[in-house]
């Protein structure tokens, strides 16, 4: 009998959790995809207050890691599943980032390949 009683509150309680994105969606936020977010990150810097990043508009990125493992170079695209892909040889996350937007604020919420979430800003680079 414990042991139904545990399962029925483990399913119970997985019932109840959301993820990341569908939080995002529920507050107001919208998947950027695509050629939209292309437009947004090429030739744009994203800084997320312990990382920046730099996207050239050739495909090439590089970044700092504030506080943390320096700096880092690599690529990035968009996928076929209209997702930023980033591949990158040295000490940085690579794969597939989801990107939300809130329209009405303007807000950018970034999740990592390894799935840990950042606010970020997004502007032109400085040339």
């Amino acid at each position: 009998m414990n042991r139904i009683m545990l399962l029925g509150l483990i399913l119970l309680t997985l019932y109840g959790c959301k993820t990341m994105e569908q939080m995002y969606v529920e507050d107001g936020y919208r998947e950027l995809k695509g050629e939209e977010l292309k437009a947004k990150v090429s030739g744009s810097t994203v800084n997320a207050g312990r990382w920046q990043d730099t996207y050239a508009a050739d495909g090439k990125m590089s970044g700092t890691s504030f506080g943390g493992s320096g700096d880092y170079s690599g690529t990035w695209q968009i996928d076929s599943n209209g997702k930023l892909c980033i591949e990158c040889a040295n000490q940085y996350v690579n794969g597939c980032a989801k990107v939300f937007i809130k329209d009405s604020s303007g807000s950018i919420e970034w999740i990592e390949a390894d799935g840990k979430a950042y606010s970020v800003k997004i502007a032109p680079a400085k040339k």
